[in-house]
């Protein structure tokens, strides 16, 4: 099984990603998405709420493409990153989605940030929960994004009286 940290991928491009997959060849990956630690005047629950709910969606992402696929659920206040085991045989769209979440969750990787993704996540988010989507990968990541959504609207409506 090959490990993949977001934070910490030694490479800076597409190019480097693609060499490292396919001179690396394996059918198990197990990917590991950072947390951040708050350093905003944001509420913690709303912070929570978004790291959880754009997880859920890189889960949902790469689940499309696995014949197996687990994961993880994080104390939402402990600092333990997301992450999931994977199995898949279509090494090329691997690399297409570990770029792109590259590209959203490491600063140093060698792009801009992808604010696609993030606008994709909250689309996501929002259609799950409308209800209009039941097949989620990463259920325990979004029910605890939801718990999170009540307590901040909790903590907003004790500070609005």
């Amino acid at each position: 099984m090959i490990t993949i940290n977001l934070l910490s991928f030694k490479g800076n491009n597409f190019h480097d990603l693609y060499i490292f997959i396919m001179k690396n060849p394996a059918i198990s990956y197990k990917l590991i998405i950072p947390r951040h630690k708050n350093n905003s005047q944001s509420d913690p629950h709303f912070i929570n709420n978004m790291e959880f709910a754009c997880a859920a969606y890189a889960f949902q992402l790469l689940s499309g493409i696995c014949t197996d696929f687990s994961y993880t659920v994080p104390s939402a206040y402990k600092l333990k990153p997301f992450e999931c085991c994977i199995e898949t045989t279509e090494p090329e769209k691997l690399v297409d989605i570990i770029y792109r979440l590259l590209c959203a969750y490491n600063p140093n990787f060698g792009t801009a940030l992808d604010e696609d993704f993030y606008f994709e996540a909250a689309q996501y988010y929002r259609k799950v929960v409308e209800g209009g989507r039941m097949d989620i990968a990463a259920y325990g990541l979004m029910a605890v994004a939801w718990e999170e959504l009540d307590l901040w609207m909790g903590t907003l409506a004790i500070s609005e009286e």
